[in-house]
């Protein structure tokens, strides 16, 4: 099974349930001095920006020769799946606006080596800083070339 087309949520429905679950959290909080709107903006805006550093990554596959699908939403273990002509790759896509990327937790790199592991498939990591982007082995830590 394709780990990307199990997923069914469109990222709309993804997006609403985030700043639901946030207009709850706040509430709950009772906080005058707490701008929702503020929040709502921020996480979308570090989605977006997630998503843009995904799509720049699926394109330098892509221009690797790979074929590449996106996870819709940034859900499951992998952001996206890479099939080349003798490999597939399943990728988590770490970026930062400044200095090094976000290392994936210990439960997400288990979750992505699980998850390659059930399809035959290279657990990879992607670090982008910039324009720029290392890949990495999910198992090992060692640089990968596409």
């Amino acid at each position: 099974m394709d780990p990307i087309e199990s997923v069914e949520d469109p990222i709309c429905k993804i997006q609403s349930k985030i700043v639901s679950f946030i207009d709850l959290s706040i509430t709950n909080l009772a906080s005058p001095n707490i701008n929702i709107e503020l929040v709502r903006f921020e996480m979308t805006n570090q989605y977006n920006y997630g998503r843009k550093k995904e799509h720049l990554v699926a394109n330098r596959l892509r221009n690797k020769g790979a074929s590449v699908k996106l996870s819709p939403g940034s859900r499951g273990a992998a952001d996206l799946v890479a099939r080349f002509d003798t490999k597939t790759w399943l990728v988590q896509v770490k970026s930062t606006r400044s200095g090094t990327p976000a290392s994936p937790t210990a439960a997400n790199l288990g979750n992505l080596k699980r998850s390659a592991t059930n399809s035959s498939a290279t657990p990879v990591v992607a670090e982008v800083s910039g324009k720029k982007v290392k890949y990495f082995s999910a198992r090992d830590g060692r640089e990968l070339k596409p």
